[in-house]
């Protein structure tokens, strides 16, 4: 089956649906934990509220918009899936799915079809549809033949589609902080694949920050310098923030305790 072929709806009709919008992103590193608590007033703060892949587990009762860019395959990995497969999410949330393997999916869920696109580096951030291209931006291929820039770049692309003028991203940590790898907690990357020498798989490196060591992948740490990149090129008109203190430098950071110390609207 080709992307074509599939009758589902794209995510251009949310164009410009949320003007001059406040918009989070919330991945799923380690920096997460830090709004689980503050979950009852994220609203208060945010006009939209996009939550990427297993997220879904602790945010979707919140969430404006879902996306997950994983395909599904016989070796997928996309743990997405079988959850909302299994249990019984909102219906009414909006579903960005890759389109590779989307039809396995609960036609019961409100699901839109995506695919991913590089635009040659030269994207249009707030449209889907660039000239006889379209998709959600993805970074150049990795060295291990993945997309670099992640579901985080992908839900940037988004935001802006939306209107964003301005995009806040936690959990888009690119490292390990402590034993977990994700904010669930999991060990997916250092327990299944750090000793794989898979063509496409992450490898476990280690980076600097701040003077001391971490562990991350090879993958997100090429994928920050590709969203430093993006955030000074083409999302320069765009105020990027990150609460996740981690290895993307190019955003203006904020701290969560700082940022939600007065709990009425901003």
């Amino acid at each position: 089956m080709s992307y074509l072929d599939l009758k589902l709806k794209t995510p251009e009709i949310f164009e410009g649906t949320r003007p001059n919008s406040k918009v989070l992103i919330i991945s799923n590193g380690n920096s997460t934990t830090g709004i689980v608590d503050k979950k009852n007033i994220l609203k208060k703060y945010f006009d939209a509220i996009i939550v990427v892949n297993l997220g879904l587990k602790y945010f979707d009762d919140i969430s404006d918009f879902h996306i997950v860019c994983e395909k599904i395959s016989n070796t997928s990995d996309n743990k997405v899936f079988p959850e909302l497969n299994a249990k019984n999410y909102r219906l009414d949330v909006p579903r960005l799915f890759n389109w590779k393997g989307i039809e396995y999916y609960d036609p019961k869920y409100n699901i839109h079809k995506i695919t991913r696109n590089r635009f040659d580096g030269n994207p249009d951030i707030r449209h889907y549809r660039k000239g006889n291209n379209e998709g959600l931006l993805i970074g150049p291929a990795s060295s291990n033949n993945l997309s670099l820039g992640s579901v985080t770049l992908s839900s940037m692309h988004f935001a802006c589609m939306l209107g964003a003028s301005e995009v806040y991203l936690i959990g888009a940590d690119m490292m390990f902080k402590d034993e977990s790898d994700h904010f669930y907690p999991d060990r997916a990357y250092r327990d299944g694949q750090k000793q794989t020498k898979a063509k496409n798989k992450n490898h476990v490196v280690e980076v600097e920050l701040n003077g001391r060591t971490y562990q991350s992948t090879d993958y997100f740490r090429d994928s920050a310098k590709c969203i430093d990149d993006m955030i000074v090129g083409p999302f320069k008109d765009v105020k990027v923030y990150d609460f996740s203190a981690g290895l993307i430098t190019k955003a203006i950071p904020l701290k969560v305790d700082d940022f939600f110390v007065d709990k009425s609207v901003r």
